[in-house]
């Protein structure tokens, strides 16, 4: 078990120093026939930002080659491909570019933009170009179709980027720092590329040869226009139909809604055949989890933690974490305390609890930075403070879903008032998994919030727009 010094959880040395550990203990591994697993909360960070930098080139390549051959099956030309991909390019770089200008780093969330707006500029692309193809047939002039584009089409492109670049914007009002970053880099990006087509695309093409007139055989396909005077069809002499069908699936979806529930867990990206999954699983079936589970403890006066008294309360607020089946074996104070003892008495393992009043004093003595200076790295400032005033319980927990873990809260704080009076201590939960909790109920609040700010601007907007 290894404790990373604060700092260096969220420098990027971390990502050296685990390669290096894990290095050793592979030739550890390797040397004895070993199986090494390893997990951890710094351990999986690290390897997870590892593979969202990687999957994210990947996502880039592979969103790009499926746009271009979606381009060249539309309009069998590798004009229609190249240059609508080289607009997507550009806006792929702006947008990495932007994230790095504005200080952001990049996330899950930050990490699918560059496919998104690779999607975003092929569609811009297919609406401009289709309709200079239908100008150009309809008169055979490349400047008057160019212009026509820009004039007939570069407004609809304008209104459907403006509506997404509105929609996206309205995470800025949540206040989660993860959703303001993704919202402020996508709308600044989604109307980046629609400047960038509505540019770029008409000048590139003033420059090729007119389309030939196998470029425009898409203007005719068949399936299309069967599909379309199918719907027009429907909409025109089955409109009750629409609406009874449009509504039963409204309901639907209300009811499925209704029904979500938050079981968010902390590793869900993590695919469970991975090995880092894998070793999660393994270190939790052998000490029952690896996400930290922290309880401070504020005694209110100096030294009070080495007080017998609160030493006692302690110990038995651990026996009480016994008997959920979640945690592992607690780190704390009174299980250094603990050791103490035993060691004191010759390692006998029958000695293993909390000195008496008798043996508190010259026992305690012995610990390890009792008298140290707050800065010095011993074994007790891992749990107390300089003054000897505030502690924690230090345990492990299971990778459990957040309604197991607000479960387990809420049942464990009326248990910890009967042990600590609130008059005199003051006691709160905190460690990753509590705070992931609450920036899971955030995440779902502010979600809700909002998606209905999205969907109030854009109705907002489009009354404006129409009248």
């Amino acid at each position: 078990m290894i404790t990373l010094d604060k700092h260096l959880l969220n420098d990027v040395s971390r990502v050296g120093l685990i390669a290096q550990i894990q290095q050793k203990a592979d030739r550890f591994g390797e040397k004895y026939n070993t199986t090494v697993h390893y997990s951890g909360l710094p351990y999986i960070r690290t390897i997870t930002s590892d593979k969202i930098k990687n999957e994210l080139n990947f996502f880039i390549i592979l969103a790009m080659l499926i746009a271009s051959l979606a381009l060249f099956l539309f309009f069998r030309s590798f004009k229609a491909v190249l240059f609508p991909m080289l607009v997507v390019i550009i806006s792929v770089t702006w947008v990495m570019g932007t994230i790095v200008l504005l200080g952001y780093k990049i996330t899950i969330l930050t990490g699918i933009l560059p496919p998104l707006l690779i999607i975003i500029g092929v569609e811009n692309a297919i609406f401009l170009l289709n309709k200079y193809h239908h100008e150009f047939r309809a008169h055979g002039n490349k400047i008057k179709s160019l212009s026509r584009m820009v004039q007939r089409v570069g407004n609809a492109t304008f209104l459907t980027n403006l509506t997404t670049a509105v929609g996206f914007a309205a995470f800025i009002a949540t206040g989660n720092r993860v959703l303001v970053e993704f919202g402020i880099i996508a709308a600044i990006n989604i109307l980046a590329v629609f400047l960038l087509s509505i540019f770029l695309i008409p000048i590139f093409f003033s420059y090729l040869a007119p389309p030939e007139y196998k470029h425009l055989k898409h203007l005719d396909n068949k399936a299309t226009k069967v599909i379309i005077d199918r719907i027009v069809w429907m909409v025109l002499r089955h409109r009750t139909t629409v609406y009874i069908i449009t509504g039963a699936i409204a309901l639907l979806g209300i009811g499925g809604v209704m029904q979500l529930k938050t079981t968010g867990r902390l590793v869900d990206d993590i695919s469970e055949d991975d090995k880092l999954y894998k070793d999660m699983i393994f270190m939790q079936e052998q000490v029952k989890g690896i996400l930290p589970f922290e309880i401070a403890i504020d005694t209110k006066k100096p030294r009070g933690v080495m007080n017998l008294a609160t030493l006692q309360k302690i110990d038995r607020l651990q026996d009480t974490l016994a008997t959920y089946p979640e945690f592992s074996r607690p780190l704390s104070v009174a299980e250094v305390a603990k050791a103490s003892k035993q060691a004191f008495y010759g390692g006998n393992a029958d000695y293993y609890s909390l000195p008496n009043k008798r043996e508190k004093n010259f026992i305690l003595s012995y610990i390890p930075g009792l008298s140290a200076k707050g800065d010095e790295n011993t074994i007790l400032n891992s749990f107390v403070d300089s003054t000897l005033q505030k502690t924690r319980i230090s345990v492990q927990m299971a990778n459990i879903g957040t309604s197991r873990i607000q479960a387990i809260k809420e049942d464990l704080q009326p248990k910890i008032a009967a042990i600590f009076s609130p008059q005199h201590y003051e006691v709160k939960l905190t460690g990753t998994t509590v705070v992931y909790l609450k920036g899971t109920d955030y995440m779902v609040h502010n979600l809700i919030q909002s998606l209905l700010l999205a969907l109030g601007a854009i109705a907002l907007l489009m009354a404006l727009l129409f009248t």
